[in-house]
């Protein structure tokens, strides 16, 4: 490797570490909306549309690079589109991950500032996560994978521990899951598509630029598919967790359904306000997300432009962060991502990397053929 590649990944992604970071990145901030809640009661058979259609999205992903061997997306770009074409779709990307990156330094700087932090200034919180994500990533993609790997354990255990507390509050009832497709299949089909392929699921493309890394590419294939398989039950069945505890009508008015439902746990008097915990795992999902978005935008701009990881790194770090104040309130900010952004998401997500699988396939049919 060159040393900008050293940078990149001085060593191999390790398969735990590939684990983990796809399910905590898949996680993120997730299970804090209530996705889909406009299919009332049904939006957790919404999630599992999503999460079916997302498994197809990721073997389309898993199959390009498989194809295309020890090439990164941003080599898949410029070997199939040519350096002019390839490098303007780059940058293209490169843009795009960034402002996912911007997204959720955001949604940190909104969700401390409305929660564990109302006295101090949004635009602080956002500053000092920002800074601690360029520090991790002008470090390289290890540190990165490694910290994602620290946090697993703990995320891990805060939510199987918050989903027991809930059955010993005894809030969760089935009933509030009744009827089931009331309003028929299409309705939930309405609703998971393509929104919930664009978010959270589709969102996978972006480990298109780290498959490459991974310390044994074969079975990169088999982790990423049971990580994804393991987020597509977690958020389908945390879903459908929120709203036996409360509701569908009651989901809909409110920001935070899952915070809601949490803030109902009570335990023999002494164990509640367990919101504060629940946010601050939160809190280690977007920082993973916005780390990742940001580490994928860092890995094109150095690809591109031959400079260090580092230099990338410091020159990216304060545009996510004046950027994130380009949204004129948090109204904005939610509307645009949950109800616009999501529409045309899947182009960049899906259409893209299939267009460049069927150019792959038809150069490499193209080549065995002459070759014969």
């Amino acid at each position: 490797m060159s040393g900008r590649d050293d940078f990149i990944a001085a060593e191999p992604i390790g398969k735990i570490q590939l684990m983990t970071a796809i399910i905590l990145f898949e996680i993120g901030s997730t299970p804090m909306f209530l996705l889909a809640r406009d299919a009332g009661q049904n939006a957790w058979i919404s999630m599992a549309v999503g999460a079916a259609a997302g498994t197809i999205v990721l073997l389309v992903l898993l199959s390009l690079q498989r194809v295309s061997g020890e090439q990164d997306w941003t080599e898949m770009l410029l070997s199939r589109l040519g350096k002019w074409g390839g490098g303007a779709m780059a940058v293209l990307y490169a843009l795009i991950f960034a402002y996912e990156s911007m997204r959720n330094v955001r949604d940190f700087g909104a969700m401390a500032n409305g929660t564990i932090l109302p006295q101090t200034p949004m635009w602080v919180v956002m500053l000092i996560i920002s800074a601690i994500a360029c520090y991790a990533v002008a470090k390289g993609m290890n540190v990165v994978f490694r910290t994602i790997e620290l946090f697993f354990p703990f995320v891990a255990l805060s939510y199987c521990t918050v989903a027991l507390f809930f059955f010993i509050s005894d809030l969760p009832h089935a009933y509030r899951l009744r009827p089931v497709l009331d309003q028929g299949l299409g309705q939930v089909l309405k609703h998971a598509l393509p929104e919930l392929i664009s978010f959270p699921y589709g969102q996978v493309v972006v480990f298109l630029l780290f498959w490459k890394y991974a310390k044994e590419p074969r079975r990169a294939i088999r982790v990423s598919l049971t990580a994804f398989g393991l987020v597509s039950l977690f958020l389908t069945a945390m879903s459908a967790l929120t709203l036996s505890i409360i509701g569908a009508d009651f989901a809909k008015l409110v920001a935070y359904p899952f915070l809601e439902a949490v803030q109902l746990i009570h335990i023999a008097d002494f164990l509640e306000r367990l919101d504060i915990f629940v946010t601050l795992v939160i809190f280690l999902g977007l920082f993973v997300k916005l780390s990742v978005f940001y580490l994928a935008s860092n890995v094109i701009m150095s690809r591109l432009t031959g400079w260090s990881g580092r230099t990338c790194a410091i020159i990216l770090g304060p545009l996510i962060f004046g950027a994130s104040f380009l949204e004129p309130s948090q109204t904005f900010h939610i509307w645009l991502g949950l109800k616009v952004q999501v529409k045309y998401a899947w182009i960049y997500q899906v259409v893209v990397p299939f267009l460049i699988l069927v150019l792959t396939l038809f150069a490499k049919r193209k080549s065995a053929h002459r070759s014969s």
